[in-house]
This record gives C-alpha cells, structure tokens and sequence, in this order.
C-alpha cells in the first residue's frame, strides 16, 4: 500500500525552488565568465612582455655589435625602442632602454632596462 502511495504521489519543484536554482547558476556562470576574462588578459600581458623583452635583447646585441654606439629609437613588432649610451668608463658603457607599446585594450605600457657593453674603443 505504502509503494502504492508514492507512485500516484509526484510532487515537483516548486517555482520558488527553480528561482533560487537559476540565480546560483547564472552567478556561478558570471563567475566562470570573470575567470576567463582574467585569464585572457593576463595571457596578452605575458605575450607582450615576452615580445617586448626579446625585442629588446635583440636590439642589445645590435649594440653590442657595434664598435662606437649610439643612442637612437627604432621600431621592432610594432614596439618602439628608445635608448640611451654614455661613457663610464674605458670601453664601458651604459645602455638605457625604453620600450613602449599598447596592449589589447589600447592602453600604453612600457619597460626599461639598463645594460652595460663593453667596446673595443676608449
């Protein structure tokens, strides 16, 4: 009798019941979304500073390959490269780089780094 009972019996969800389980998903799916967010940003950002550091490493060894360096600019993957050289020593000198590009949202970004080179000349 009893088996009988809870056959005929069928009771549902009630629309309270669905609400509450449609707001726990849609704000689990806006937290998914923000997650992915975040992770595409931060992939373009160490993308960038990956291209921006070999670019400028790059651009290092061009110098260091050069008997008497320079400062001057110069525009390697779309990034713009600005650098400095002075005389600190004999045959030593300091190279000042600056990098600046835009990133995936348009705003501009920029690394600098310093180096010593040693050169043939005094």
């Amino acid at each position: 009798m009893n088996i009988t009972k809870k056959i005929k019996r069928q009771d549902g969800m009630s629309l309270l019941e669905v609400l509450i389980s449609m707001v726990i998903l849609g704000i689990a799916l806006l937290m998914l979304l923000n997650m992915a967010m975040i992770s595409l940003t931060s992939n373009d950002w160490s993308n960038n500073i990956t291209i921006v550091t070999q670019s400028m490493q790059q651009k290092l060894e061009e110098l260091r390959n050069t008997p008497m360096p320079e400062g001057g600019t110069d525009t390697i993957n779309g990034i713009d490269i600005y650098w400095t050289v002075s005389k600190t020593r004999d045959h030593l000198r300091q190279v000042d780089m600056t990098a600046s590009w835009r990133d995936m949202i348009s705003n501009y970004k920029s690394m600098n780094i310093s180096s010593f080179i040693k050169t043939d000349s005094a």
